[in-house]
């Protein structure tokens, strides 16, 4: 059964508002009737089963008949994905958060080509987390997928303050990916920082900064992937692979 978005502010007393595109899809393309029953989702892990109690194509009204507290994933991947060609970083968010990305950094570096207008930040932040949330909804996920506002190279780096990472780094010569994550300590792996570049790649200054704050560098092989290509490899593997198991 598909999900909806559900705010929790809009939830209290065993009902729940539905609000905006989430009551004008179900009213409008649906066509949902009163009592019929659908399920909610409220970004935090709670998955509600309810029934329409009364509809509108702007306000959407039902009670609570069932809640479920979905555990957190066992693992917190961040990934700091350069900017990049806006339907290729659109489709990172998207696959990402279907994978189980939990949240994503806009990066800006040395050699990345697309720069946002500061006027047009709020509203390309906007877009982008309603991508998360359509993806969340399809893929069946409860826990947010966030979209923080872009970062420098160095103010990632702070971000990320020592914790487990991982940076894909073409002139990586010793460490495949499988070697970079067995070097990570087994009892630091619940949470991992992913740090994926531009078509460019990296500087040396960025690798050697990244290097210097502890970030574990890997490389592919010899071929040379697309960055949303590379980013969404390495997450499946870290979400998926024989290696997200400890």
């Amino acid at each position: 059964m598909p999900q909806y978005y559900v705010a929790p502010e809009d939830i209290a007393g065993g009902q729940a508002v539905l609000r905006g595109p989430e009551a004008r899809h179900l009213a409008s393309v649906l066509r949902k009737r009163a009592g019929d029953e659908i399920r909610l989702f409220d970004k935090q892990g709670n998955l509600y089963r309810a029934q329409i109690t009364r509809i509108s194509e702007k306000i959407l009204t039902v009670r609570l008949l069932e809640v479920r507290r979905e555990p957190l994933p066992a693992l917190d991947l961040t990934l700091y994905q350069a900017l990049i060609a806006k339907s290729k970083f659109e489709d990172v968010l998207e696959k990402g958060t279907e994978l189980g990305i939990q949240s994503f950094v806009p990066l800006v570096t040395g050699r990345t080509q697309i720069r946002l207008k500061p006027e047009r930040l709020d509203a390309q932040l906007s877009r982008w987390n309603r991508i998360a949330l359509a993806a969340l909804k399809q893929s069946g996920r409860t826990h947010a997928a966030r979209v923080l506002a872009p970062m420098s190279f160095p103010d990632a780096l702070r971000k990320i303050n020592g914790e487990p990472a991982l940076i894909g780094w073409e002139k990586e010569k010793s460490l495949d990916f499988h070697a970079a994550w067995r070097s990570l300590p087994e009892a630091r792996r619940t949470k991992i920082h992913l740090v994926i570049g531009p078509e460019g790649g990296f500087t040396e200054e960025e690798a050697s900064l990244a290097l210097r704050a502890g970030a574990v560098p890997f490389t592919f092989g010899s071929g040379i992937l697309r960055s949303e290509t590379a980013a969404l490899a390495a997450s499946s593997l870290i979400l998926f692979g024989d290696q997200a198991s400890p």
